[in-house]
C-alpha cells in the first residue's frame, strides 16, 4: 500500500514538471529542473524521511476517533533527550513508534546491537531500532505521571526494505493498522487516556534550538561510530 502511495506522489510531481515544459519554452526551464535534480539528490534522505512519515500519518489517521495521535514529539530528560516519530495513545494500550526507510535486505534480531542492510550486495549497518526504541520508552518513563506506564514498541520499514527476520513487533508500513487493531484488551479509561495524551504533549519540546541540538549530536555519534 506504501509503494502505491508513494508511486502516486513521484507521478504527480512528474506530470507536473512535464506539463510546465511542455506548455512553454523547454530550454527556458531546463536550467531550472537541474537545479530541482541536485536539490532533490542532497536531499534525498530528508525527502524520503518526509514522505515515509506523511505516509504513516495517512495510515493513521484511519484508526478509530479515540485512537490519539501524535507526530514527531521530542522530549528531554536528565541530559537524555529522544525524538519519538509517532506516539498512539488509546485504551487499548499506548504504542511507541519508529519508522525507518531504508531500501534492500535488513537483517537483525533483539539482542544484535547493530542491524545490516544489504543494498545491491554491500552491506551498511545501523543501531538496532528495538534499542533505539527501548531508548525512547525509557525516556517516557522519566516523565513523572507515566513511570509505571507498559509502553508497547513498534518498528516500521517501508514496502522498499525486505526483511529477512520476522520479529512480532517490527512489520511494515502497510500492517501498522491491522497490528494495532490486534490489542482489544481495555487497559486505561478515558480519563486515564487523556491525562497520558496531555502529559506527553506538555512535555514535548518545540524549540527548534533543542531539536537541532539533538539532529547534530547524533550525526556526531554516528561519525565518531565509524571511526
Amino acid at each position: 500500500m506504501e509503494k502505491d502511495f508513494l508511486k502516486n506522489i513521484l507521478i504527480e510531481t512528474i506530470k507536473n514538471i512535464f506539463n510546465i515544459v511542455i506548455t512553454n519554452n523547454i530550454f527556458k526551464y531546463l536550467g531550472i529542473l537541474v537545479v530541482i535534480a541536485v536539490i532533490i539528490k542532497i536531499f534525498k534522505p530528508k525527502i524520503k524521511g518526509y514522505i515515509g512519515e506523511k505516509t504513516i500519518n495517512f495510515m493513521l489517521k484511519k484508526l478509530p476517533e479515540d485512537y490519539k495521535i501524535m507526530n514527531d514529539i521530542f522530549i528531554k530528560n536528565d541530559g537524555w533527550s529522544s525524538q519519538i516519530d509517532h506516539i498512539i495513545v488509546s485504551k487499548f494500550g499506548i504504542f511507541v513508534i519508529e519508522t525507518k526507510t531504508y531500501k534492500g535486505w535488513i537483517y537483525g534480531n533483539e539482542k544484535q546491537k547493530q542491524w545490516t542492510q544489504n543494498l545491491y550486495g554491500k552491506k551498511y549497518y545501523f543501531q538496532n531500532p528495538l534499542h533505539q526504541n527501548y531508548g525512547h520508552i525509557q525516556n517516557l518513563k522519566k516523565i513523572k505521571g507515566l513511570e509505571e506506564i507498559d509502553f508497547i514498541s513498534l518498528i516500521l520499514f517501508s514496502g522498499e526494505a525486505t526483511l529477512k527476520n520476522e520479529i512480532n513487533n517490527v512489520i511494515y508500513f502497510s500492517k501498522v493498522r491491522k497490528w494495532i487493531s490486534n490489542y482489544q484488551e481495555i487497559i486505561y479509561n478515558d480519563k486515564q487516556v487523556d491525562f497520558i495524551y496531555n502529559t506527553i504533549l506538555n512535555n514535548n519540546i518545540v524549540d527548534k534550538k533543542a531539536r537541532n541540538e539533538h539532529i547534530n549530536n547524533i550525526k556526531i555519534k554516528k561519525g565518531s561510530a565509524k571511526l
